[in-house]
């Protein structure tokens, strides 16, 4: 029987589509160059994707699952025109750096099986028809299923259907919606080498750990708008948020329920091991852990080789420091996992890595690839819960909310409610650092949630004292702020961003830290005697700080300097940072943000041609489009030698 027929008349590589080899913009870089030798196993996974009359569409990766059966999985993008009659080409890449040379790939796969796919996070996961031949050399590339931020992203991708190109973000991703807030997508603000563009639809985010995190929705970056920002739909938000197999990644990824929260990468012709022992989740552990003056290690443990096990360690890092060893002596069958817990350790109000090491007791793993896993998060000690109640209008898809520090942090945000006639009563459960903070409630449309539509509100308690911190029973506009204090004024906290040195002689680590909470100024005092919030030039070792705020409140963390693992271009930041509401909007648009000089406003359709220009006076300031008709625009913003671009809608 044929189900399915797709032709080939012409070779892959010179269709004479639209879309071919080197139409791609000239700031892409070719995965063989340099930057890309340390993800050579995970562009072995990064596959085109054709329809049946060889255009070229979309990017896609090949994805393992917890059994690594070797089912073909291959996550795209929802909005891509996929279907059964799909081809998968492997291998599209050019050979050198430069000059770039197109390739001939004659390993394809046709056709595929959609097994899920769910709009909001814009994912699509098909199974091919069968599994990449050994003479592939594909790799199923490793995912991480926990809502992890990834500290740094690198995409792999075939942007305008050219050859494999990857691109680099060096700062964490931004928890975020689809142009809008939300928890549905990861962010990236700006590219520091490389981009995307049309084509690269579907390809894969990698983590700092080479997992796959999400996969490309869409976005402005391209080689002429460099400042550009892209959205990712989030693996974690696709892994179970819909309990429909149709609708979630869970269900073919993890068809066992082993709890499994990554998976590491594997070769696909690579056979089960003797003994092979691998760590694939954290217990169930949040981005931030309310302590409460205790912290408990955890870790999921699988046997993924063919014996049984019945004894082996796990060793527990805090910050690249070593703080205990745990040792589990039972059992365990091939394919069984099993938790194993560490004891409680004191940690203070702070960013923290836990590294997790697993090793075989009196046996040599035969895969050491999976024995060691690492899960960035944030502590709260002595934290107190507050509960947040919405009470939405009729269209509680407009309205979203950010609980912000003194210091402009976002520590929590919502996403948009369900819409709904009468609308809905919704509690959300947060542990609080001490110190005060902003409430800050927005409406896409404007009109609030009361009382239009509805007699909608929201309120802020302690469910430590009972108190209500605040309550708005009249929001009717686009946006309000609202300033509450926690029962203890004191609540540093600090996330760093750790460079590693390249070599193991060199001294070019840096440590850089955001300060997500407490009351500006702040003072530091480091190990090594400087005193700034930045340090640099360090050599391999252990740095402490003592961070010191206006109210006198102190903290002290330290960290370690180990050898770096990835590409670390420098970045030049903007200085500039723009907000445009309500957007979607009727054609006229508030602009406001912190702007350092005078700002130059150009206005963009899709296709690049500038309809508007103007200076505004002062921010906050007026941006009046309504001459223009309803549709998708680009807004660039200039402020002498720094831009930022957004997308702006008009809905009349």
């Amino acid at each position: 029987q044929i189900s399915n027929v797709a032709y080939g008349y012409r070779e892959a590589a010179n269709t004479g589509s639209p879309d071919n080899a080197g139409d791609s913009g000239p700031c892409n870089i070719n995965v063989s160059c340099p930057e890309g030798l340390a993800y050579a196993r995970q562009k072995q996974a990064v596959v085109m994707i054709m329809s049946s009359n060889n255009t070229r569409i979309c990017t896609g990766t090949l994805l393992n699952n917890v059994r690594e059966d070797g089912r073909p999985f291959v996550l795209t993008a929802n909005h891509c025109p996929v279907g059964s009659n799909n081809v998968f080409v492997f291998n599209y890449e050019s050979p050198t750096c430069y000059p770039t040379q197109d390739s001939l790939s004659t390993t394809t796969i046709s056709g595929a099986t959609i097994r899920a796919r769910y709009s909001s996070s814009d994912f699509c996961l098909m199974e091919l028809s069968s599994a990449p031949p050994s003479n592939y050399n594909a790799y199923y590339a490793g995912w991480n299923s926990m809502d992890e931020i990834p500290q740094r992203g690198t995409v792999i991708h075939h942007p305008r259907g050219d050859l494999k190109k990857i691109s680099f973000d060096e700062d964490p991703s931004i928890e975020s919606g689809y142009y809008a807030l939300g928890k549905t997508h990861w962010k990236i603000g700006q590219y520091e080498k490389g981009t995307t563009e049309n084509g690269s639809s579907g390809s894969p985010l990698f983590n700092h750990n080479k997992l796959v995190v999400g996969q490309l929705n869409g976005g402005e970056a391209s080689c002429i708008n460099p400042e550009g920002e892209d959205y990712f739909g989030k693996f974690s938000y696709s892994w179970d948020m819909e309990s429909d197999s149709n609708k979630e990644l869970k269900y073919w990824l993890d068809p066992d329920n082993t709890g499994a929260g990554f998976v590491q990468g594997r070769w696909a012709n690579q056979p089960k091991g003797s003994d092979d022992l691998g760590i694939i989740g954290f217990g169930q552990m949040k981005r931030i852990n309310c302590s409460n003056g205790s912290f408990q290690p955890r870790v999921l443990i699988r046997n993924a080789g063919l014996n049984s096990l019945d004894s082996f360690y796990v060793d527990f890092y805090i910050n690249g420091v070593f703080q205990q060893r745990a040792h589990y002596q039972n059992s365990l069958a091939s394919g069984q996992t099993v938790q194993v817990t560490g004891a409680g350790m004191a940690l203070g109000n702070g960013f923290y890595t836990l590294k997790a090491r697993a090793r075989i007791a009196g046996k040599t793993d035969s895969d050491s690839s999976n024995n060691s896993a690492d899960r960035h998060f944030t502590n709260l000690e002595s934290s107190e819960q507050i509960e947040v109640l919405v009470q939405t209008d009729d269209f509680g898809g407009e309205f979203s909310w950010q609980i912000i520090s003194q210091t402009g942090s976002v520590l929590y945000s919502s996403y948009f409610y369900p819409t709904k006639p009468g609308g809905g009563l919704y509690r959300d459960t947060l542990c609080m650092p001490g110190g005060c903070f902003t409430f800050r409630a927005m409406d896409k449309y404007g009109d609030g949630i009361c009382c239009t539509n509805g007699m909608g509100y929201y309120l802020v308690r302690s469910l430590n004292s009972g108190d209500t911190l605040l309550s708005n029973y009249q929001f009717s506009s686009s946006d309000t702020s609202i300033s509450f204090c926690m029962t203890d004024s004191c609540g540093i906290l600090a996330r760093a961003d750790i460079r590693g040195c390249t070599t193991p002689t060199s001294s070019d680590g840096k440590i850089s830290l955001e300060m997500m909470a407490g009351t500006p100024p702040f003072t530091y005092s480091w190990s090594n005697g400087k005193s700034t919030k930045d340090i640099d030039q360090l050599s391999q070792g252990y740095y402490s700080v003592q961070i010191t705020d206006n109210l006198g409140c102190t903290d002290s963390l330290y960290y370690y300097i180990g050898l770096s693992t990835g590409v670390q271009p420098v970045r030049k930041k903007p200085n500039i940072s723009i907000e445009v509401y309500p957007n979607p909007g009727p054609g006229i648009f508030t602009v406001n943000g912190n702007v350092e000089s005078s700002l130059t406003v150009q206005v963009f359709d899709i296709q690049g041609r500038l309809l508007h220009a103007e200076s505004l006076i002062s921010v906050p300031g007026h941006l009046d489009l309504s001459r223009l008709r309803d549709g998708i625009y680009i807004a660039r913003f200039i402020a002498g030698s720094s831009t930022k671009s957004c997308r702006i809608v008009i809905r009349k």
